[in-house]
């Protein structure tokens, strides 16, 4: 049993450093955070960001330590390079950056 909950814990992991590397890191985001909440049927964390005038749902995987999503509130704007994994997040003239880490 103890064996079995690693294994599905070193999945999750992979899996996660995959999405990120795959579909988070390819994006460059420019934007506004509409709408932070947790999807309803997989407790996933889950960003809404207008993006140049388009859409961008974003999962923040919860062992995703680099404190992004609870540092994050509705209204922040926020910037992200093609490439990289590096967030910058703005609000009242505050500017703070964080690196995904998984």
């Amino acid at each position: 049993m103890k064996y079995t909950i690693i294994l599905l814990i070193v999945i999750l992991v992979i899996g996660c450093g995959d999405y990120y590397k795959n579909r988070v890191e390819p994006l460059e985001i420019n934007g506004v955070v509409l709408e932070k909440y947790r999807d309803k049927n997989r407790d996933y964390p889950r960003l809404i960001i207008n993006n140049n005038n388009s859409e961008i749902l974003l999962t923040l995987y919860d062992y995703e330590t680099s404190g992004l999503w609870n540092y994050l509130q509705k209204g922040d704007s926020i910037y992200k390079s093609k490439g990289e994994l590096v967030f910058f997040v703005s609000r009242n003239g505050t500017k703070k950056k964080f690196t995904l880490q998984y």
